[in-house]
């Protein structure tokens, strides 16, 4: 395997994203923006969402599935900062209804425990025994 971790930089050129993309057969992010790399993908690679606690806006699955890219996606299980534990209390469908709670989740970090890397590396295992479908 090899792996490449990609930061944002507004210097970096457009082309240096498209000549990572390309050639990826898993894409692990955070939600966001980003996630449209997808369009660079290879058909039959994956794009990994990670969600934030109390926030799932599914906005890439159709565009994946248009380009024949699998999506697969995961979400926080608790919010990973003390100022959103009151997103406890709360239902997801409820605090996605609402802007302010919506973006006070959405603002949160992601983390990746123990089940979250493992359903990655099923997900990468998956791919490699063509176990993975759309």
């Amino acid at each position: 395997w090899h792996i490449d971790v990609v930061y944002h930089n507004e210097q970096s050129n457009p082309c240096d994203f498209y000549h990572i993309m390309k050639d990826t057969d898993m894409y692990l992010t955070a939600h966001g923006f980003q996630s449209t790399g997808l369009l660079f993908m290879k058909p039959g690679s994956l794009i990994y969402e990670i969600f934030p606690y109390k926030y799932f806006k599914p906005s890439y699955i159709d565009l994946s599935n248009n380009y024949n890219i699998k999506h697969r996606f995961i979400q926080n299980h608790y919010p990973t900062t003390w100022t959103r534990n009151y997103l406890l209390y709360i239902s997801q469908d409820l605090c996605m209804s609402i802007l302010k709670c919506r973006s006070h989740a959405r603002g949160d970090n992601i983390a990746m425990p123990d089940d979250h890397i493992s359903s990655v590396l099923q997900s990468i295992l998956d791919i490699e025994t063509n176990n993975i479908t759309i």
